[in-house]
């Protein structure tokens, strides 16, 4: 007979929780840590963010400086107060927990007396939570110009600016297609006497506005490729513009020289060249001028003045543009221009030489393409003191030029 030992193994199971236990402790421990850390990386990201803001704050505050110069009484933002500086700057978000120090450093142009734009270096420093020092910095360029004037900084000593429409000279008529990366094509109206002429195209230079004179097989501009331009010629600069029609019931109005509104009619533009050489520029040779129609107060226009040249000196004209076609009619006619000043042919302190692109009557040394060079037709009545209207009363463009 076989007597099995009574006696059971006792406490395995307690050594095998205490085992679990300090497993799962050195997990949650693990687990503490990381919430910890991810509430620091949190709390520092917060606060970096908020040194941020305020540094841009701080960038814009000078960017958007109202005055050059420093003025008696005036409290506002100026280019002058833009000097190096320290400030403390209360944070906006309680809970940031800490203090930010801006520091401003202040870098000018030292080349020139008046520097003409300043360095601006944005410094913001702080101490997060672990007392680990914390900096953002920015800096950026701050030019010295008068905010009215802003808009210049795009604009080079010749007065264009960088970058036209289309990217093309600004003179170039809108209906003037990409030929290729350098130059443009235009079709102007080709009308004359209700019969069109020889097809004509102008290939422009993108950035000079100068153009060849060629022939085409294109019936309008959009239809213009390189394959079906051919036989150029020749160097013009464009003078262009609009004849406006008022009605002929009576003497134009002021407001008939605002908004004119009365019925096209076939007149054409003539231009009489006088530098370098005498020349006539006229109808369906160089000028072309669009179809009348009752659908519309005017006609646009476009003249090919030719040039000796592409060079600088080459590439200039004097002359005068009168319009044409206007005799004969049932009420006699006369051609108004609106200018900037009542006599173009005085020069004094009061009454100074009118620009080629205030549309005077003799131009003169014309170094560019012109445009919007405009003729009002108003009908000339026996008995009154003028037969162009003033215009636009208190305007920059009030007097007329007959």
């Amino acid at each position: 007979m076989q007597h099995r030992n009574g006696r059971v193994p006792r406490g395995v199971a307690l050594i095998e929780a205490l085992v679990a236990l300090a497993v799962m402790a050195f997990g949650l421990l693990a687990v503490a840590g990381m919430q910890v850390t991810l509430r620091q990386n949190a709390d520092l990201s917060r606060q970096r963010a908020e040194a941020v803001r305020i540094a841009q704050e701080e960038v814009e505050r000078w960017r958007s400086y109202a005055l050059l110069d420093e003025a008696s009484g005036v409290t506002t933002v100026t280019y002058a107060h833009l000097q190096s500086g320290s400030e403390t700057v209360a944070t906006a978000v309680a809970s940031h927990n800490t203090a930010y120090t801006l520091t401003r450093t202040v870098s000018p142009d030292s080349s020139v007396s008046a520097p003409a734009y300043k360095t601006l270096r944005v410094d913001v420093n702080w101490t997060d939570r672990n007392n680990q020092a914390q900096n953002v910095r920015l800096s950026t360029v701050i030019h010295g110009v008068a905010p009215e004037l802003a808009a210049t900084l795009s604009v080079p000593g010749a007065g264009n600016p960088t970058l036209q429409a289309m990217g093309r000279n600004a003179a170039i008529p809108l209906a003037a297609i990409r030929i290729d990366a350098s130059t443009s094509g235009f079709r102007p109206p080709q009308y004359d006497g209700g019969e069109t002429v020889a097809w004509v195209a102008w290939v422009f230079n993108n950035v000079t506005g100068l153009f060849s004179t060629c022939t085409t097989s294109a019936l309008t501009s959009s239809e213009l490729t390189s394959s079906n331009i051919r036989d150029c010629t020749g160097t013009s600069q464009l003078l262009s513009g609009f004849v406006n029609f008022a009605d002929a019931t009576g003497p134009a109005t002021v407001s008939q020289a605002i908004s004119p509104t009365g019925r096209t009619m076939r007149v054409q533009v003539q231009v009489n060249r006088t530098l370098p050489s005498a020349l006539t520029v006229g109808p369906g040779t160089g000028c072309f001028t669009e179809r009348p129609s009752s659908s519309k107060a005017y006609l646009a226009y476009y003249c090919a003045v030719p040039v000796a040249g592409l060079l600088a000196a080459d590439s200039t004209w004097s002359g005068s543009a009168v319009l044409t076609g206007l005799t004969g009619l049932a009420i006699e006619r006369s051609a108004c221009r609106y200018t900037r000043y009542r006599d173009n042919r005085v020069v004094s302190a009061t009454s100074p030489v009118m620009t080629n692109a205030d549309h005077p009557h003799d131009y003169s040394a014309v170094d560019g393409p012109l445009a919007n060079q405009n003729f009002l037709v108003v009908g000339r009545y026996a008995g009154t003191d003028a037969d162009c209207p003033d215009g636009l009363p208190g305007g920059s463009t009030t007097f007329p030029q007959p």
